[in-house]
């Protein structure tokens, strides 16, 4: 079961679902509040993931715009990921990954050492 920190997060989602939805019963509430808590897990993975994406890159000689336009990554895509504010597909990090001249062993090994168990908890 999730223990929800900061509920206010999740209450406007539960209003429109009760305003919108009064004829549905508790069951779809609590299904539509695992969904956001699953994004919520997912935005937070993305992060991480941008963040080590960056600090990889950043001890990467290369200018960001030559990085990207070298390894034919575009740099709005680049810049998405590394703020989290995109999940990357598995094509474009193996892209980036190589480009940054890593295995994904090694990527993984990296990522690994970032990621809390919390974010892999599934609900009860």
């Amino acid at each position: 079961m999730y223990l929800i920190k900061p509920f206010y997060k999740y209450f406007f989602l539960l209003h429109i679902l009760l305003y919108f939805t009064p004829q549905l019963g508790s069951n779809r509430i609590n299904f539509s509040i695992n969904i956001v808590i699953m994004q919520d897990n997912e935005r937070k993975f993305s992060e991480i993931i941008g963040r080590v994406i960056k600090n990889l890159r950043q001890n990467n000689p290369k200018k960001y715009v030559i990085f990207c336009d070298e390894n034919c990554i575009a740099d709005s895509t680049l810049n998405n990921i590394e703020s989290g504010l995109r999940s990357p597909k598995l094509y474009t990090i193996a892209r980036i990954v190589k480009a940054l001249g890593l295995s994904f062993k090694e990527f993984g090994e990296i990522l690994d050492k970032e990621l809390s168990d919390e974010i892999f908890k599934a609900s009860d």
